[in-house]
This record gives structure tokens, C-alpha cells and sequence, in this order.
């Protein structure tokens, strides 16, 4: 079987997406995790703040650790789209 589209030449342009995919994949699941477990231990009539907060806290750095992954991404988006094909800024006079 043949493909002729860019990506299948071009092993590295999949493997960086699957790399990001697994990457930002591991902090959703931890955040969805975390708030599982603090549901848990309400439905269970656990009221422990401590408890609660480092679960809630971790959930926090997941979220900051995805957020950072998607903005490493962006910047490596906009880095490889060559300055023909970007968008102008709508911010410029005409």
C-alpha cells in the first residue's frame, strides 16, 4: 500500500504529534483521576480539607502541566508554518 501524502514520508512529522498526544494525555488523565477520588471520598461522607485540598491542589499542577504542553505547542505551530502561509495581523493598518 502506498501513501503519498507528506506525512506518511515523513515518519518524524507523526511521531512528534504522537509524542504530544501521550504527553498531554498523562496530565487529563491524572486531573480526571484526582477528581475522582475527591468525589469519592465525599460520597463516602469524608470531609477532610486536607484530604480535599492536596487533592485539589493536584489537579491544579495537572492542569498548569497541560496548559504548558498546549502552549509548547502553539509556539512549535507557529514556528513551522512558514511567514507566507501565517495569518496577517489583524492588529496592523491597512
Amino acid at each position: 500500500m502506498t501513501d503519498n501524502t507528506p506525512l506518511a514520508a515523513n515518519p518524524l512529522a507523526t511521531d512528534a504529534p504522537r509524542r504530544l498526544l501521550h504527553d498531554l494525555n498523562q496530565p487529563l488523565t491524572a486531573i480526571g483521576n484526582y477528581a475522582q477520588a475527591a468525589c469519592q471520598l465525599l460520597d463516602q461522607g469524608v470531609h477532610d480539607p486536607a484530604r480535599l485540598r492536596t487533592l485539589f491542589e493536584k489537579i491544579a499542577q495537572q492542569g498548569q502541566r497541560a496548559s504548558a504542553l498546549t502552549h509548547e505547542l502553539g509556539k512549535t505551530l507557529a514556528a513551522s508554518i512558514p511567514e507566507t502561509r501565517r495569518p496577517a495581523d489583524e492588529t496592523r493598518s491597512t
